[in-house]
């Protein structure tokens, strides 16, 4: 069970003089990735915080790059026990926490100390869509920018040298190869078969491959290949720094590739998590999850190569087109077609021609509000202007307005589905990509129908909206809104603070956000979003937590 680290003891930035000369404490993550991500946190909250002393705890497999640190030169560090790995079968550690926040905890009653960094668990991170390290920074009041917020860990030139000497002896060019990282947890792998055929289809373009990990794993076969395996991690790092792209999988070398400013592409083949929760925090990523989501289709190797070619390119993921964040790819299709899922939750895909032309923006003299959301990305601008002009207009009617779309779910969509659409469209929504749309154009939901769809069509449901400006609204509103197959009605505030991920719902999330609530401090919260998963899957455990949340929730405060 997470140990609920007492706020006292948590460093909240804005509120310690940068003079502070007490302990700071850093627990990093036992794996690779949890390692990098935390040596950011670290590395920013130092340089805030000259005079304090850093206690760190890690894993000892990472030491050699503990030791490229300037900041921890001369600091004796805390190794926890050492962490399962993928060929450990299930030996280490699994929590490695609880013996440390003992002894943080007897420190602490002795002498001045703040946890800097503890696997911290903020509730409303799932709603936010943040990455790893937003969520770290975010803990303590620390603010990094989108150039910051990615993995930290300088490499020496000794190092460079060795990867330039093994470039060299391989008939390699720097910048002109693609490193692989095809090794992981076997709940998380992508098929040897999977991989061997994307070898081929780079090799049909004449770029050769480097492929990193450690020894003893089945060999990827390909005639342009050279392996780099047990090589020291930071050798490693400088061959990844130095590729013209990188692929790999849900783990530590990828969080390692995104220290770099090296295209990235990613594979989610089994979808264990959100992606948002374990993406690289890097600005030259693409994310391939799978169609479904959640490890429900397959990634092909031919839509992997599509994207991969993009990344050669040196392009990025096209923008989502209603909030501007960098998408997740469903799927590709050669030659450039490809569906998007944006972290808001709309679909939309790239590589055709528009067919719509944007309409023109509100003018004084009339104000249309639209109808239907726009499902072509040239009409999208122009009721974005519609909005944005409407809403600070003081000749407004006073509404509300009803708007209606179409509500297609990515956890159940087959994504072929509308690749193949021959309509000229090219956006699809979600219940959350048009409410978050509405809120960042200054306009609220004051009410919703939800209607299933029976055609054939690849919709859910329909789904109208009354809308108004923001601040019209009177007292709290329960809304109907889509989970799935399932209709529920939702407090806007539930909705809004904890639940606006629901296009890419989990069961097991969804009880564990609701049970992480519980344990905060927020039984009556944390009970109805229990509630909201017991509806949906019901199952012991979740029975369990529920009655065991509703106790709680009759306490008095």
């Amino acid at each position: 069970m997470r140990i609920i680290v007492p706020h006292h003891l948590r460093l909240f930035i804005p509120a310690v003089p940068r003079s502070y000369a007490g302990n700071l404490y850093f627990l990093l993550g036992q794996g690779l990735g949890d390692s990098l991500n935390g040596f950011r946190i670290l590395h920013e909250v130092l340089g805030l915080f000259p005079c304090a002393h850093p206690i760190v705890y890690g894993d000892p497999r990472w030491q050699e790059l503990y030791d490229l640190l300037p900041e921890l030169q001369g600091q004796r560090l805390r190794w926890y026990e050492v962490g399962r790995t993928p060929t450990s079968n299930g030996q280490g550690s699994v929590n490695p926490y609880d013996y440390a926040f003992d002894e943080i905890f007897a420190e602490t009653s002795r002498e001045p100390g703040l946890i800097a960094l503890g696997n911290f668990n903020l509730p409303d991170r799932w709603a936010k869509k943040e990455p790893p390290i937003a969520v770290a920074a975010r803990a303590i009041g620390l603010s990094l920018d989108q150039k910051r917020c990615r993995p930290y860990l300088p490499i020496p030139e000794a190092c460079v040298e060795k990867a330039m000497a093994f470039l060299k002896g391989h008939g390699l060019e720097l910048g002109q190869y693609v490193v692989m990282a095809p090794h992981t947890w076997p709940d998380k792998m992508w098929e040897p078969a999977a991989w061997e055929r994307l070898v081929t289809l780079v090799e049909a373009i004449n770029i050769p491959i480097v492929v990193i990990g450690l020894t003893g794993y089945p060999s990827i076969k390909g005639k342009a290949i050279s392996e780099a395996l047990g090589l020291s991690l930071p050798i490693v790092a400088a061959l990844i720094a130095r590729a013209r792209c990188y692929v790999g999988l849900d783990s530590g070398p990828t969080h390692l590739a995104a220290v770099f400013d090296v295209p990235i592409v990613t594979l989610n083949p089994q979808g264990k998590f959100p992606p948002f929760l374990v993406e690289p925090g890097s600005p030259f990523k693409w994310t391939h999850v799978t169609p479904r989501v959640y490890g429900h289709g397959i990634i092909s190797p031919e839509s992997v190569f599509s994207v991969v070619k993009k990344a050669l390119e040196g392009r990025h993921p096209t923008p989502c087109p209603a909030c501007a964040a960098l998408p997740y790819v469903l799927q590709a299709q050669p030659p450039a077609r490809i569906l998007y899922l944006c972290r808001c939750g709309l679909l939309f895909r790239e590589g055709q021609e528009p067919m719509e032309v944007a309409p023109e923006s509100g003018s004084a003299a009339a104000i249309e509000i639209p109808t239907e959301l726009p499902t072509t990305t040239a009409a999208l601008a122009g009721v974005q202007g519609i909005l944005q002009y409407a809403e600070g207009h003081e000749g407004l009617p006073a509404g509300p307005f009803v708007l209606t779309f179409d509500h297609y779910d990515p956890v159940e969509l087959e994504p072929g589905l509308l690749l193949r659409d021959q309509t000229g469209r090219d956006l699809w929504w979600t219940w959350d990509a048009a409410y978050q749309f509405m809120a960042r154009h200054g306009w609220e939901v004051l009410r919703s129908l939800v209607v299933p769809r029976v055609s054939n069509d690849a919709a859910v449901c329909r789904i109208t909206m009354e809308i108004a400006p923001a601040g019209r609204a009177s007292g709290p509103r329960k809304l109907d809104i889509p989970v799935g197959r399932n209709i529920m009605r939702v407090k806007h505030t539930l909705y809004e603070r904890w639940l606006a991920w629901m296009a890419f719902r989990k069961q097991e999330d969804i009880e564990g956000l609701g049970w992480l609530l519980v344990n905060q401090g927020n039984p009556s919260e944390g009970l109805e979003i229990l509630r909201l998963a017991w509806k949906l899957h019901r199952r012991w455990k979740t029975f369990r937590r529920l009655v065991r949340a509703s106790m709680k929730a009759l306490q008095p405060t």
